[in-house]
C-alpha cells in the first residue's frame, strides 16, 4: 500500500505495554463489540483524508519538529452513539498534544492541504459496533508519554483498515 488513493492520518501510537494494556482492558469490558486489534490502536491527532502524501509528510516533520513529547493519561471509558465506538480517553486534552494539533492544521493550511476541521477528541478506540458500556473513570489511568508521531495511510477491507506507517518524525524535546 502507498499513500496514493489512501486515506491519511497522523498519530500517535501506542509503546507496546500500553497496547498489551488497552487489550486487557478490552479484554475486561467483554462482548462489548468488535475488538480492535492491539496493533491498530492509535490515538488519531488529525485525519487528513485524501491528500499530496508528500505534502501531508512535509507538513507532519515541520509540525513534529516544533512540538514537544506528549504525555497522557487514558482515564476515562466513552462512547460514540453514532459511530458505535467504545473509546479510551482522557477528559481533558494536555497542552503539548493540543500544541501538535494545531502546528499541523497551521502546516497543512500553508501548503493547501485540506483536512478534517473537527475539534481534537484524544481517544483510542478500543471496539466498534458496540453498544454502550459503562462509560467513566479508569480506576487507574494508563500513562504514556508519546514521543513520535506517525503519518498512516489507512485503505478499508472487509475485515476492518489496513493501516501502513508512511514516515515517523521524533517530537523535539
Amino acid at each position: 500500500m502507498s499513500g496514493a488513493g489512501a486515506r491519511l492520518f497522523f498519530a500517535l501510537w501506542p509503546p507496546r505495554e500500553l497496547a498489551e494494556a488497552l487489550a486487557g482492558l478490552q479484554r475486561r469490558l467483554g462482548e462489548a463489540g468488535r475488538p480492535v486489534p492491539r496493533e491498530r490502536l492509535h490515538l488519531t491527532v488529525l485525519f487528513v483524508g485524501d491528500g499530496d502524501p508528500e505534502q501531508v509528510a512535509a507538513a507532519g516533520a515541520r509540525a513534529a519538529a516544533a512540538a514537544e513529547p506528549v504525555r497522557l493519561g487514558l482515564d476515562r471509558i466513552g462512547f460514540f452513539a453514532r459511530a458505535g465506538v467504545i473509546w479510551a480517553g482522557t477528559e481533558a486534552a494536555p497542552e503539548p498534544l493540543l500544541e501538535l494539533h494545531r502546528g499541523l492544521r497551521r502546516q497543512l493550511r500553508r501548503r493547501g492541504q485540506p483536512f478534517d476541521g473537527k475539534p481534537l477528541h484524544p481517544h483510542i478506540t478500543l471496539f466498534r459496533k458496540a453498544a454502550p458500556p459503562a462509560s467513566g473513570t479508569l480506576a487507574e489511568p494508563l500513562v504514556w508519554r508519546a514521543s513520535e508521531l506517525t503519518l498512516v495511510a489507512s485503505q478499508r477491507r472487509a475485515d476492518g483498515a489496513a493501516y501502513q506507517v508512511l514516515e515517523r518524525w521524533p517530537l523535539a524535546p
